[in-house]
Order: structure tokens, then sequence, then C-alpha cells
């Protein structure tokens, strides 16, 4: 629960000084290119977390790697982070970050259940749809459950559409029980 609210007094803070410098997109885009960066570089993701790495160390290892690669404002939080001991709560800011991001550009956020992964044209398409559907604009999360057999369920703002296959079987079973 603590840090739940790290993360949300830490990403306002850095939603609200990218939307004051107008630079939300910026931003967005390199802090997800910073968590893959994370995600795919175990050694600097284990300095970045450190407690056994000084801060000074930590905040120059990120001025060397991202100076003039990164969003200025996105950089100069990181470093903050490293000075304020909360480096392990960055995958919890970056995902508070993208609600707010979310939010501030109407988005109404939903899951797409699945057999299989979407690709990113079928991911787009089925958002495409459901919002006209909802009359909002929908990102979708793609889940995978393989035990649904095919076809999609989706979970937007309180609603549901099943069109699971597992479900249209389900409800023909109940059918022939009933007869």
């Amino acid at each position: 629960m603590a840090e739940e609210t790290v993360s949300k007094v830490y990403s306002e803070a850095l939603f609200g000084a990218a939307r004051d410098l107008g630079k939300i997109e910026e931003v967005k885009k390199d802090f997800a290119q910073f968590i893959e960066i994370l995600d795919s570089n175990e050694e600097l993701r284990d300095l970045y977390y450190s407690p056994a790495v000084n801060n000074k160390s930590k905040k120059e290892l990120l001025e060397n790697i991202f100076k003039d690669k990164m969003e200025e404002t996105l950089l100069n939080f990181l470093e903050l982070l490293c000075d304020k001991r909360h480096t392990t709560e960055i995958y919890h800011i970056a995902r508070d970050y993208e609600k707010l991001y979310d939010i501030e550009l109407g988005f109404v956020v939903g899951e797409i259940v699945s057999a299989k992964a979407l690709d990113a044209d079928k991911l787009k398409k089925f958002e495409e749809d459901t919002g006209k559907l909802l009359q909002r604009k929908v990102k979708l999360k793609n889940k995978v459950d393989e035990s649904i057999i095919g076809g999609v369920k989706i979970m937007v703002d309180g609603r549901m559409i099943d069109a699971s296959i597992k479900t249209k079987l389900d409800k023909m079973l109940e059918k022939l029980k009933e007869n």
C-alpha cells in the first residue's frame, strides 16, 4: 500500500511537470523506453535498484547513458528518485504515469482476453470497434487465457463483451440440459 502512495505521488509530480512544459508525450515515450532498457539490461537495473550503489554514482550513470537521449524532465526525475531512495518504485511510477496520460487524453482503459496474443493491428481494430460501441476512446491491454478456446472477452468501464467460444459452448450445453 505504501508503494502505491509513493508511486502515485511521484507519478503525479512528474506528470504535472511534464504538462506544465508541454512535454507529456515526450516523457511518456522516453519513460517507456527507459523501462524497456531496464527490462532488457539486468546489470543496469541492478545498479539502479541497489542500495549498495551510492546516489552520486547512480546519477552519474544516468547522466553518462541518457543525457541528450531522453527528455531532460524525465532524466532529472530519475535522478531525484536516486536522491530520495525510491528507485525500486520505477515500474509502479511508470504504470501510474501512463494511467494519468490516458486520462488526460480521454482514454478509457480496458482488457481484452484472447486465447492467443493479438498482433498490433488486431488490437487496434478491437480498440476502434469497442470505442465506437461505447462512444469513447478505448485503449485495450491484451491478456492471454487459452481456456476461452477462441474469440475474445472485452472488459471496459465496468462492462463486459463476451464473444468467447467457451461461453458460447457453455450456453449451448445449458440449452441441451434444459431439453
